[in-house]
């Protein structure tokens, strides 16, 4: 869910998302369904990249 949070913040595409961190958009979209974990590190490491702070995202 901090992913989907984190696309509503970042205000793009998931696509265009996955172009800023370096991943591919079905990356992003597993991150969003649930199919996939993320890490609290990479989570703060993409947030650092968007300018967003992680504490909006819970």
């Amino acid at each position: 869910m901090q992913v989907k949070k984190l696309l509503q913040l970042y205000g793009g595409t998931q696509k265009e998302m996955a172009a800023a961190l370096g991943v591919t958009q079905p990356r992003i979209s597993e991150y969003i369904t649930g199919k996939k974990n993320i890490s609290v590190k990479r989570l703060q490491t993409w947030c650092d990249i968007l300018k967003i702070d992680i504490k909006e995202l819970f």
